[in-house]
């Protein structure tokens, strides 16, 4: 865990195993399981509740955590903001998870912008290293110079674009998970 500033704090996650995948219906949040922002609606492996137990309470994910790769090729800095639905997971350990601990200083909305920026986006390919046969992040991560405007108008303007952003993503997801229960239901 680190803490910056007391303002952010970050986690990686935790390998399951391959044998618990198929388990149960508990998302496996992976790296391929992270794009546009968003958690997918559904990921390649379901953990049981057992084993979703025995995570929670260390990884501890909550709304407006940002899950960001920290590991692999092209996809590392990759984004998603964690929402009300995306809460029940377990997140592999080539994921930070950045939580904003004081949102009167820092919005998560803004610092997901901020993080998926082409500054940010540049210095995450410049600082990243192959640890192994994988690259890496790694702690380098606090290194990162986070742009963030001193114009509170404009603060609140891009505050409002993502926090939007999100909540149009959100309703069309569940739309379409609406829409696939519906169909069974219907039969």
């Amino acid at each position: 865990m680190n803490s910056i500033e007391g303002v952010l704090e970050i986690r990686t996650g935790d390998e399951v195993g391959k044998l618990s995948y198929g388990t149960g219906q508990i998302p496996f949040v992976r790296t391929s399981d992270i794009s546009n922002w968003e958690v997918k609606l559904e990921p390649k492996h379901g953990l049981s509740e057992e084993i979703y137990q025995k995570f929670s309470s260390k990884q501890d994910v909550r709304e407006n955590d940002i899950l960001m790769v920290k590991d692999g090729t092209y996809l590392i800095g990759t984004c998603a903001l964690v929402t009300n639905y995306d809460t029940k997971i377990v997140y592999q350990s080539h994921l930070y998870k950045i939580r904003v601990l004081k949102e009167e200083i820092l919005s998560p909305f803004i610092l997901l912008a901020a993080l998926s920026s082409r500054p940010v986006i540049e210095q995450i390919q410049s600082k990243r290293f192959t640890q192994d046969i994988i690259d890496t992040l790694g702690k380098r991560i606090n290194e990162l110079v986070i742009p963030i405007p001193k114009d509170c108008t404009i603060v609140d303007h891009i505050h409002s674009i993502v926090k939007k952003s999100i909540d149009d993503r959100v309703k069309s997801r569940e739309l379409a998970r609406h829409a696939k229960v519906a169909l069974i239901e219907g039969l």
